[in-house]
């Protein structure tokens, strides 16, 4: 098992998040605007889900985990405190945001299309929300996200303390962790911590942490450096089936644990490693929390401008970028001026 020991930035994963980043914009602006390119959801004829980039995130919160080692050895408080300092502030501000504009357009349209809910403002906020416990209120929705991923974070230290304690390798329920995750994506049940989105995160979750700890050692660094090629010819060729019209039982499948993957592994310890070396990349990475947990609130205060704009093309190509870029750059604001200097602060008074 490897040491999973923390190492330097690595500049070409923040490269990937920052793709998956617009892409998930992208695939909530298609969403809002409410249009269809050849008939269908997403930007490839229907054939390549968007929404899936949630997966990538998972994976990558998954391998850089605290270490097992270091895990076994941490108390709950140092462990969690500091992974809800950065996450649910910034959710916190950009549901009260979301509720304004919300009310606001719904009064500019006469009807009540978005939600407005205190209880529902307040379990998203605290991300109780996409868990199962409490009904989706889908205020924010896409920050269910977040809460699942705290989850994953308590199952992994629950999961490593008992390991521990039993003396078993804490891949043994890694690996059952992901295979519940699959259960729960397929059957579709619906119950507290057991369903379709506690299972997304479950599975890849849980397969990043064990890419971590299998990975990170000097001889798998030298195995996937020597079959890198090989590696880009089998992700290549599954995103090609993906994306076909072959009717592969499955398909869908390739996406989630060979493509995701496969580029991870390409971009942590291959050769795009060397290449994606620009400090920029890393100042981008930093704020893709930030146009995750915002997006969904300034495409409300897109649609009041467009209320007062009704020139504004919604469907071009340009506006969609223009939107992707605005978010972006509202986001190093936040980051800059709210995100950062709170999450210290609070660190400072809590840890």
């Amino acid at each position: 098992m490897g040491n999973k020991q923390a190492s330097k930035r690595v500049y070409s994963i923040d490269f990937l998040r920052v793709i998956a980043s617009c892409f998930i914009v992208l695939y909530h602006y298609q969403i809002f605007g409410g249009y269809f390119r050849t008939g269908q959801l997403n930007f490839v004829g229907g054939r390549f889900n968007f929404s899936t980039m949630v997966e990538f995130f998972f994976i990558c919160a998954g391998f850089f985990e605290l270490s097992v080692e270091r895990c076994a050895d941490t108390g709950f408080k140092k462990f969690f405190l500091p992974k809800v300092i950065r996450l649910i502030p910034q959710i916190a501000f950009s549901v009260l945001f979301y509720e304004g504009f919300a009310v606001l357009l719904n009064s500019l349209n006469g009807d009540s299309t978005y939600n407005v809910s205190f209880f529902g403002s307040v379990i998203t906020i605290l991300c109780l929300h996409g868990i199962g416990i409490f009904e989706n209120p889908f205020i924010n929705g896409a920050t269910w996200f977040v809460s699942v991923l705290l989850l994953c974070h308590i199952l992994y230290f629950l999961l490593v303390k008992l390991c521990k304690k039993i003396r078993i390798s804490p891949l043994i329920p890694f690996a059952l962790m992901i295979a519940l995750g699959l259960v729960l994506k397929i059957v579709k049940i619906e119950l507290p911590l057991l369903c379709v989105y506690t299972g997304r995160g479950y599975s890849m979750f849980f397969l990043g942490c064990i890419m971590g700890e299998t990975l990170l050692t000097e001889k798998a660094t030298k195995f996937l450096r020597k079959w890198e090629p090989v590696l880009w010819i089998v992700v290549a060729a599954s995103l090609f089936l993906h994306l076909s019209d072959y009717a592969i039982p499955g398909k869908g499948w390739l996406l989630i644990f060979i493509v995701y993957p496969g580029l991870f592994l390409l971009f942590y310890f291959g050769r795009m490693r060397d290449l994606l070396k620009a400090p920029v990349l890393e100042s981008l990475g930093n704020i893709t929390y930030d146009v995750y947990v915002w997006h969904a609130s300034m495409l409300l205060l897109f649609g009041i401008l467009q209320h007062y704009c009704p020139c504004i093309d919604v469907s071009g190509y340009l506006v969609a970028f223009l939107f992707v870029a605005s978010m972006f750059l509202w986001s190093a604001l936040v980051y800059r001026f709210v995100d950062k200097p709170l999450t210290d602060l609070l660190k400072r008074k809590l840890l």
